[in-house]
């Protein structure tokens, strides 16, 4: 069995245990096959758009013997799967956009009973935003690094609750809760990220996003010294 790099463990330690998985986007279905194997979850649905990475899929749970836990679907997002077939849903590697889509498109994930397991590869305060305005709850969030990346993985439920993050909370989400080391990391990246898109808002003349910007790059300075939770 493959063992799973930084930041796919980092999906599988936030997958409810004993729960059916359903991993949009499988890949090789490296996921599901090392929760399966483990005894974490009883049975998964790797699910993927293309035939191609679905057949990689297919390869890696026959060499695990895994094929009476394990279906393959070939499938756009959830489009071919229904909501009593899985408990524990789980986006890798896709980008937050994208992963805002596949959730509207799926409407029987707005049930407290279904948790969605989410690692953004882009447009993360996005993701965090529309979860906040659609009635999810983050529960927890936590960041890895892996090579020269950093990843951030975040785990949300529907409650209900819709509210309105501020642009410093979806910046942020729950990654400082705690603020470990992986986390320091990631909002370190979003810091450099926002201090150049300013830079070059002051330069095109354009002063008042540049301060904006600026603005949540030094609320992001306050959080990384424990000012603001």
């Amino acid at each position: 069995m493959k063992k799973l790099d930084n930041r796919l463990q980092l999906v599988a330690d936030l997958v409810d245990r004993d729960r059916v998985l359903a991993d949009i986007g499988t890949d090789h279905a490296y996921l599901p096959v090392a929760l399966v194997k483990q005894g974490l979850i009883p049975s998964a649905i790797a699910s993927d758009l293309r035939a191609g990475p679905l057949a990689h899929a297919k390869e890696a749970v026959e060499a695990a013997g895994l094929q009476e836990q394990i279906q393959l679907r070939l499938s756009d997002g959830l489009d071919k799967i229904l909501p009593h077939e899985a408990d524990c849903i789980t986006m890798a590697g896709m980008g937050g956009i994208l992963i805002t889509q596949l959730i509207e498109r799926a409407p029987w994930l707005r049930d407290p009973e279904k948790s969605l397991v989410l690692q953004p590869m882009t447009d993360a305060p996005l993701l965090r935003f529309f979860l906040a305005k659609n009635g999810f709850e983050l529960l927890t969030e936590r960041a890895t690094f892996d090579k020269k990346h950093n990843y951030t993985v975040m785990k949300a439920v529907y409650s209900g609750v819709v509210w309105e993050p501020t642009p410093l909370q979806a910046m942020v989400g729950k990654l400082n809760e705690p603020l470990g080391e992986a986390e320091r990391r990631f909002i370190q990246k979003e810091q450099a990220s926002l201090l150049k898109q300013s830079k070059g808002l002051s330069a095109a003349g354009n002063e008042t996003e540049s301060v904006r910007l600026t603005a949540l790059y030094n609320d992001l300075s306050q959080v990384l010294n424990g000012g603001i939770q």
